[in-house]
């Protein structure tokens, strides 16, 4: 397109941190665990997660559902019911997260886990782009990687993230919001 187009974040982080962790139970009810969550699953990324796991002594749990390419080649699932608040539980409760989608990428950094992410492709269309630009608001472009590199990554006894970025972002984006919001009442 010709025009400038405004880049405004996405509206899980027009939300401040606080009402994010106002949404989840703090208790660890299934241990220490990796949480991996895969929208485009292949068996590299289902070895080295496995790989991961067991040489930093943890369990894995995988949502949305159980992928199989043939004999052991698969990820332990959570059995339970998983809605939002569960989805969220998960992530806030990990150790760790092993994801290729924004949206577990984007909560990983809200509740300050430890986590890496993998590329992604919809058939023709790389979905790296959104990842990347986020990762980039932190400082921390290094933890999108290939899946051989997960093997050079060390678990840190504990993180925390500059939010700086996300916090102005998010300032600027609902300012455009709002601008945006009356400047189309005005016209209609």
């Amino acid at each position: 397109t010709i025009q400038n187009v405004k880049v405004v974040l996405d509206p899980t982080l027009l939300l401040e941190r606080s009402c994010w962790l106002n949404m989840v139970d703090d208790n660890k009810k299934e241990g220490s665990y990796i949480f991996c969550y895969f929208l485009e699953m292949n068996i590299q990324k289902i070895r080295v997660a496995k790989k991961f796991a067991k040489e930093n002594g943890y369990n894995i749990i995988s949502v949305p559902f159980e992928h199989e390419f043939g004999g052991e080649e698969k990820l332990p699932t959570y059995n339970k019911g998983i809605g939002p608040k569960e989805f969220l539980e998960l992530i806030y409760n990990a150790d760790f997260v092993l994801t290729d989608s924004f949206h577990a990428c984007a909560f990983s950094i809200i509740y300050n886990k430890q986590f890496r992410v993998f590329s992604r492709e919809v058939g023709k269309q790389n979905m790296n782009d959104r990842l990347y630009t986020l990762l980039s608001y932190i400082n921390k472009t290094d933890y999108f990687i290939e899946t051989k590199e997960l093997s050079q990554v060390k678990v840190e006894s504990e993180c925390v993230y500059d939010y700086s970025k996300i916090d102005d972002m998010r300032n600027q984006s609902i300012l455009w919001l709002k601008q945006a919001i009356c400047n189309f009442n005005c016209y209609h």
